[in-house]
């Protein structure tokens, strides 16, 4: 216990000899490119891709309307849970390629297929895009303010994920017989879980 454990990996790390996959190579492979929303809540108005399809060394772009047209629709929330008043829980839509707006900067909105990276970030920029900017919430506290921006049309109260489950009773109970009680209020400002954390 507390013994530091000796790096036998470095020296090979430190003259190139690593091998992640990037540094794998196949035959035919192609390279994707995903171009990202500048904005944090916009309407895409349109989406010029001609240019860039025309470039050197693109295979094809796929947009919104690709990922739309294909079908491929979103991940079912997984579970059956109910809201405050008992309708079913608000679950917003959120598309692998963004289709006719984004809700977070960084939303990609175009994936480049091309015969090396470079080639498809060349022709990224050859992309044009056309946005109405919409209003902005980044203070989730407030998100149900009468004051704040409709994110989902759908979800007048900017509500989405929330759920009630156990015993409130019971809880108020046992709260109220504790000794102590700390109180903690978070603000967490991101889509959803991630595992790897």
């Amino acid at each position: 216990m507390g013994q530091s454990v000796p790096r036998t990996e470095d020296p090979r790390l430190l003259r190139g000899g690593g091998r992640y996959v990037d540094d794998i190579r196949l035959p035919n492979e192609c390279h994707a490119y995903m171009l990202r929303s500048p904005h944090a809540h916009a309407r895409i108005i349109d989406i010029e891709c001609q240019a860039a399809l025309n470039m050197p060394g693109i295979v094809e772009i796929f947009t919104g309307k690709d990922w739309a047209k294909d079908g491929h629709g979103q991940h079912p929330p997984g579970h059956t849970r109910t809201r405050r008043k008992g309708e079913p829980v608000y679950c917003p839509t959120r598309p692998a390629i963004a289709y006719k707006s984004v809700m977070v900067t960084g939303d990609i909105v175009a994936v480049i297929v091309a015969e090396s990276v470079n080639d498809a970030k060349d022709a990224s920029e050859a992309i044009v895009i056309k946005y109405e900017p919409l209003a902005i919430l980044v203070d989730g506290l407030k998100a149900r303010h009468d004051d704040s921006p409709i994110l989902y049309e759908d979800c007048p109260d900017n509500e989405s994920y929330f759920y009630q489950a156990g015993n409130q009773e019971a809880v108020e109970a046992a709260l109220n017989s504790a000794h102590h009680v700390t109180h903690l209020r978070t603000q967490i400002n991101r889509i959803t879980a991630n595992t790897m954390e």
